[in-house]
């Protein structure tokens, strides 16, 4: 990874946080267990079902505190391998986090 400022880091280690709890909820792992490279289905043993679920977890997730509605694209969550692509994108498109840390704002 390219060395990023602090505030950025912040964020990714925020969003990392959110979707490690979420993965270990589907997954049934321990969230130490998980890392960014981790995969879903070689790592986790997780089926189509089990990811549509995840995104469907995280859209929640990251929608719930602020009354954003994140929707990620079909498209795009069905791609989804790994944690580190599940983060890139959601700092890609800024998403609101529910801690109270607002990147439409940042």
């Amino acid at each position: 990874m390219a060395v990023l400022d602090n505030h950025t880091n912040s964020k990714r280690k925020v969003i990392f946080d959110q979707v490690i709890k979420l993965v270990s909820a589907e997954a049934g792992v321990h969230e130490s267990e998980l890392t960014e490279e981790i995969s879903f289905v070689n790592d986790l043993d997780m089926n189509q079902d089990d990811c549509r679920r995840l995104v469907l977890l995280i859209e929640e997730a990251f929608s719930a505190e602020h009354g954003q509605n994140l929707r990620i694209p079909h498209e795009v969550g069905e791609n989804f391998t790994t944690v580190r692509q599940v983060v890139d994108y959601l700092l890609s498109i800024k998403a609101e986090v529910n801690i109270g840390w607002d990147p439409y704002n940042s």
